[in-house]
């Protein structure tokens, strides 16, 4: 199973970092289409130069054997809209990202797979409006399919449905889709039956092509993706999130606060160096410590899910 994380050079200026930019920790990163439209500086500079972002990013040392995915960032501003968040006073109620807006977003990346625009059908929606995401997920397909090579679209299935589930592969696959995500996972993360039903159906759709899944929130949801739904790859900030909160992951994928005692046993450069460090207490975490502990959550997770053979396998 393949591991993709998030890249933060889109929005954390220390990501442009050479440990960062010069990348060999996974084959496959994300970076998202809403990411890159709200940083001006970064869009006039690709302009001016006529340049992509991509091309930007190997100019700086970026692999050209490193893989960029695309996807839309909608989802973090439908999660913020549910949980009726507001961050630096922005109000994500009144903030949307056209089709048009995230195509426009992908050609600045030129990315080498790319999710269509999509929406998110949450559990319990009217009929109505169930139907009226599909349409716009038909939408986002045949838009995107206008701009890029149908070999680069990874195409969404949405819904709790069966039906819904249905028509919205049907639709991707009939008009020659043959990579496929599964979205609207983390709404119902918490029902359980229904969560590993929708894996489940969705996996039995695909099986004759390969399907990604879109986020976790938890670590113990890449066995279940990898041993129990085989999904063949899926993508995550969880590493950030644990780095932040000064956590340490075993190759077991369980979680440790970050000391010198559960890094001892580790023979990777990046606990080496953190070892080297001589450090008596963490309480201060300095810009050396967190790069070292994000590359080792990065490169333990990648390692272990490489282990999980996925359907395809």
């Amino acid at each position: 199973m393949k591991f993709i994380p998030k890249h933060y050079l889109l929005s954390d200026p220390a990501f442009w970092d050479p440990v960062f930019i010069e990348w060999n920790y996974t084959d496959t990163i994300l970076l998202t289409s809403y990411d890159l439209l709200r940083n001006d500086a970064l869009i006039y500079f690709l302009h001016s130069n006529s340049m992509t972002l991509k091309e930007l990013m190997k100019e700086n040392g970026f692999p050209e054997t490193t893989k960029i995915f695309a996807d839309s960032g909608i989802f973090m501003l439908e999660w913020f809209k549910l949980t009726k968040s507001k961050t630096f006073k922005q109000d994500y109620s009144n903030v949307n990202l056209s089709i048009d807006e995230i195509i426009e977003g992908y050609k600045l990346i030129d990315p080498d797979y790319l999710v269509a625009p999509d929406e998110i059908i949450l559990p319990n929606e009217k009929k109505e409006v169930v139907k009226e995401k599909t349409e716009k997920i038909k939408e986002g397909i045949l838009k995107t399919l206008d701009e890029f090579p149908r070999q680069k679209i990874v195409g969404v299935i949405q819904g709790i449905k069966k039906e819904t589930m249905d028509e919205i592969y049907d639709f991707e696959k009939s008009n020659g889709i043959t990579i496929f995500a599964r979205g609207g996972l983390i709404p119902i993360k918490r029902k359980n039956n229904l969560y590993c039903d929708v894996l489940r159906y969705s996996r039995q759709l695909t099986t004759e092509t390969i399907l990604h899944a879109f986020g976790i929130v938890e670590l113990d949801q890449i066995n279940c993706y990898g041993k129990c739904a085989q999904i063949d790859s899926f993508d995550s900030t969880i590493v950030r999130a644990l780095t932040a909160n000064l956590y340490w992951i075993d190759t077991s994928l369980i979680k440790y606060r970050f000391n010198d005692q559960v890094i001892k046993d580790c023979d990777c450069i990046y606990c080496k160096n953190l070892t080297e460090l001589k450090l008596d207490k963490y309480d201060f975490a300095s810009k050396v410590i967190m790069q070292n502990l994000y590359l080792h959550n990065i490169t333990i997770i990648f390692e272990q899910c490489n282990k999980m053979k996925n359907f395809r396998n």
